[in-house]
């Protein structure tokens, strides 16, 4: 994928014989859960399911990311998720897991589809989505056994109190919260329609200029107002007025 921009794309080769689709606004709206599920799948790490794992008797801190992938397959597929969204009709139930003969590691591998999804493929199609979505890989180091339980039991409470409030009261769709605040300021030049028509990619995209203006906006008045002293900024990104990919 390289610097290759995003803007006017509508599917990405990852590598010959394997493209993902870059959904628009709407699409993903209409089918949230199974495209937060995919984002997911793609881009996260171990640390950020170590619970998930620790039940499984899994350290986090012993496995990479493309293992934690192959996991999450296979758990996502035993719940039949649609990940057609992003992967159109290619069918990962025929990928199975082979031993690779170069390096000792496993690799999955589609004869249907005749498509090898190893650690590298698997490394750019992550990277490729984080930067559909605009985020960033999230990952902490665990100084030491202590440190790591410690990990554990917070992010344990964090989901069972996650979970209690959820029986309480549905859950919003965060996305249509997002449209809804955007489309109703002044600064963002799309409709409810046009917004649905635009690429998912697009729309984050806009999301990350809108936050740079308003820190831009924000760090130039204190700055006249005296409350600011650049010299003292840790983060100079605050200077610009345009967002950085």
């Amino acid at each position: 994928m390289g610097n290759k921009s995003l803007l006017n794309v509508k599917e990405i080769e990852i590598i010959p014989n394997f493209k993902i689709h870059i959904p628009t606004v709407g699409q993903v709206l209409e089918h949230e859960d199974e495209y937060s599920n995919i984002v997911s799948l793609t881009t996260s790490t171990p640390y950020q399911y170590m619970v998930f794992l620790d039940d499984l008797n899994i350290d986090f801190t012993t496995i990479t990311n493309y293992q934690l992938f192959i996991i999450l397959l296979n758990a996502y597929l035993k719940e039949g998720i649609d990940m057609s969204i992003v992967f159109g009709d290619l069918d990962f139930s025929t990928f199975h897991i082979y031993p690779n003969p170069e390096n000792g590691t496993q690799v999955l591998y589609s004869k249907q589809h005749d498509l090898c999804i190893d650690e590298l493929v698997y490394s750019i199609l992550s990277d490729t989505m984080l930067k559909i979505n605009q985020r960033e890989r999230i990952f902490k180091h665990m100084g030491n056994e202590r440190a790591k339980q410690e990990a554990i039991k917070k992010a344990r409470r964090k989901i069972q109190n996650r979970l209690r409030r959820h029986k309480k009261e549905d859950e919003n769709s965060q996305l249509e919260e997002l449209i809804v605040a955007l489309v109703n300021r002044k600064d963002f030049k799309y409709d409810y329609d046009e917004t649905m028509n635009l690429s998912i990619y697009r729309f984050y995209k806009s999301v990350k200029q809108l936050q740079q203006n308003i820190t831009f906006d924000n760090t130039m008045l204190g700055v006249y107002t005296g409350n600011i002293d650049t010299s003292k900024l840790t983060d100079r990104n605050c200077l610009s007025w345009i967002a950085k990919n």
